[in-house]
């Protein structure tokens, strides 16, 4: 399925986003495209699909034959960005948060778009620092995941000490946000939304929602929970939830 993020323009877009809107990354850079206010007119936006087999890379490879084994090599999930060159030739970015942070250098000084990383150096390094912390949460908690949850039996060993070391330092990293987003908040650096807001606030509705663990994301995390629910009200956060076959193995999870 194929869309515009509006129906403004007919203008061919320059950049092509691939996307599994219900996955785990790509709602980082599906959310930051509505709070950044990207037109239409900048990005064409591609659902490549899913299957009990995985994401339907398939799609993505026969739109561009020609870099079909490149592509094959860095883009074994999504997002991809797609970037058509001035030559015509193309060029790809293949991880969500180096897919950011060309967004945000490229539409950098648009005054009809908000600032998504600071006003200033110390706002900047601040957001950096909560960023990094929160990055560092989500590697942790979804490789917990591939050892404790029913979904991938089969696909991969799940030694149970492997899935408790890694519970405990994604714990670890959720307290360690938990003491680093701003006080007052209502956003993770204070009274402004910013990209890292959209990156972890993907994370947290994937792991909540698909599967089910609540329990593990807030425990001893007040502020997260209330910024959690704050932002879930936003228009931005409304985003597409992994099928029910997913969701019923997924929240079969051995160790918590």
């Amino acid at each position: 399925m194929e869309k515009t993020m509006s129906s403004t323009s007919s203008s061919q877009p320059q950049m092509t986003l691939y996307v599994l809107a219900a996955g785990l990354f790509p709602p980082r850079v599906l959310i930051y495209l509505k709070e950044k206010g990207v037109p239409a007119t900048a990005i064409r936006i591609v659902e490549v699909g899913m299957s009990s087999k995985g994401v339907n890379i398939e799609r993505i490879l026969s739109n561009n034959p020609t870099n079909s084994d490149m592509l094959l090599n860095r883009a074994k999930t999504v997002p991809v960005l797609e970037i058509q060159n001035s030559d015509w030739s193309k060029s790809f970015i293949t991880e969500s948060i180096a897919i950011l942070q060309y967004l945000e250098e490229i539409f950098h000084g648009d005054s009809e778009m908000k600032n998504m990383t600071g006003d200033n150096p110390y706002e900047r390094a601040r957001h950096a620092e909560i960023l990094s912390t929160a990055v560092e949460m989500t590697d942790f908690v979804a490789l917990y995941l591939h050892k404790a949850s029913a979904v991938f039996v089969g696909l991969e060993e799940q030694p149970v000490d492997a899935a408790r070391i890694l519970l405990e330092r994604g714990r670890k990293r959720l307290v360690d946000l938990e003491h680093k987003i701003d006080e007052h908040g209502p956003f993770m650096c204070g009274p402004h939304v910013r990209l890292v807001d959209c990156v972890a606030y993907a994370s947290f509705q994937f792991f909540v929602n698909a599967y089910g663990i609540a329990d593990v994301m807030f425990k001893d995390c007040a502020k997260l929970e209330q910024w959690y629910h704050m932002f879930e009200k936003r228009e931005s956060a409304s985003v597409e939830q992994m099928p029910e076959w997913f969701k019923q193995k997924a929240r079969e999870v051995s160790v918590k």
